[in-house]
């Protein structure tokens, strides 16, 4: 009886009934959209939280350029400045390495498009250059040790990620792929690129998920970049690899230390790997900062920007349908006050109320979850568990806040009063 009557209202009423259920969806829509961002943030936040406790602690060499020559003809320079790089990566601290060298990346059959190219986020991406009958492309790469690739949110999408060997000397050295490299190069393609100097042959071993990143300084999202791995070389072969490997291991000694330490105690264990290798030539830069201080301040801000706006957007809703159901009920005075003479209650016309309230949210609540569904599984099974759970939430939480002040309509009608008008 209830649902005929309330098919039959809703029926009667057709603009009224789409207007509602066109303004839930759309606030469903926004607050599911909403969702997958705040889920999103909240795994990025989940995934460096282990930075909150961490200061960072810049490291700089001290060889000015007019100096550099003379350091290497001194007595094993390359094995000291080697032995440096091995004390930072075994401090007792997580010694972190992030560099954005760009490398020369061999193309002869087909062209780099130019989003790939270094200096194109500047408006000046760098023109290809020509060499030993190749045509190279500077492209933008990023260099990580391996405690930077642990720390950081560097999700392989397909192919394999970076092993424990691969940041040792290989004949062939594997590369990393930004998201949007796919379709233009594909797992197991070897290619040509040049390194500070150094021709290397490179094979691509997996495919990043989009909105891979890293940070120094600021975050570097990687979908656009070439991920190397920094790394550590064996004895040189000759004096041209001597000369690559002093420019290499003099670049990867400037990362940072991530320590829960204060400044006095990171500089004495500096000071003892310094003494025990022989290498001076290295200090820490300036005060510590906090790792990811601006970024956590901007994943605050937007959580917070998020829950304000979907907080106004279920007012607005609520409202809306609050509004729309009172308008009906006084138009709808008439036929009330015949169901009350036919030996109708008000407790039957409260539910017939209740159950087109049910239908206006419930409707469009089932539609927007089997839409979002399937986009938020792809995030995972629980997300699309949590997902469906905030939907009724967020249903039943309009139901409720909608049907309390109709109910406190229905209290306050002028029953008697409008059985005599009736009359």
């Amino acid at each position: 009886m209830i649902v005929q009557e309330v098919k039959e209202s809703l029926q009667r009423k057709k603009v009224f009934t789409y207007s509602i259920m066109l303004v839930i969806i759309m606030f469903l829509i926004t607050v599911s959209a909403l969702f997958q961002g705040y889920t999103q943030i909240l795994g990025k936040k989940g995934i460096i939280k282990s930075f909150r406790s961490l200061q960072e602690y810049s490291l700089l060499d001290t060889l000015p350029p007019d100096e550099l020559q003379s350091f290497w003809n001194e007595p094993n320079a390359l094995d000291r400045l080697k032995l440096f790089y091995d004390g930072l990566e075994t401090l007792g601290d997580a010694y972190v390495y992030v560099h954005t060298q760009p490398i020369g990346l061999s193309q002869n059959d087909s062209k780099i498009d130019e989003s790939f190219l270094q200096g194109y986020e500047s408006g000046n991406p760098w023109p290809p250059s020509s060499r030993d009958n190749r045509t190279y492309y500077s492209v933008k790469s990023v260099q990580l040790n391996a405690q930077a690739f642990s720390m950081f949110p560097i999700t392989v999408k397909d192919g394999q990620s970076f092993s424990p060997e691969d940041f040792h000397e290989s004949q062939i050295l594997p590369v990393l792929l930004g998201a949007s490299y796919s379709g233009i190069f594909e797992i197991g393609n070897t290619l040509t690129a040049n390194y500070l100097g150094k021709d290397f042959e490179v094979k691509v071993i997996g495919l990043l998920e989009e909105n891979s990143f890293v940070v120094r300084n600021d975050e570097i999202f990687l979908d656009r970049y070439i991920v190397m791995p920094a790394q550590q070389f064996g004895i040189p072969t000759d004096e041209d690899d001597v000369a690559f490997q002093q420019r290499h291991y003099l670049q990867i000694i400037n990362g940072a230390i991530y320590s829960e330490d204060q400044k006095d105690i990171v500089q004495a264990k500096l000071e003892q790997v310094k003494e025990d290798v022989n290498f001076p030539h290295s200090a820490l830069l300036g005060m510590p900062a906090l790792p990811l201080g601006k970024l956590f301040n901007a994943i605050d801000e937007m959580l917070y920007l998020i829950q304000a706006f979907s907080i106004v957007l279920m007012v607005a809703c609520i409202l809306g349908i609050t509004i729309l159901m009172r308008k009906k009920i006084q138009d709808n005075y008439k036929n009330m006050m015949l169901h009350l003479i036919s030996g109708g209650t008000l407790g039957q016309l409260f539910r017939y109320v209740l159950g087109e309230v049910f239908v206006l949210v419930g409707i469009p609540a089932i539609l927007v979850t089997l839409v979002f569904g399937g986009i938020v599984l792809v995030i995972s099974p629980l997300a699309l568990m949590l997902y469906v759970l905030f939907m009724a939430l967020c249903a039943a939480f309009i139901i409720i806040f909608s049907v309390i002040p109709i109910h406190l309509q229905f209290r306050r009608l002028p029953i008697s009063q409008l059985l005599k008008r009736e009359e």
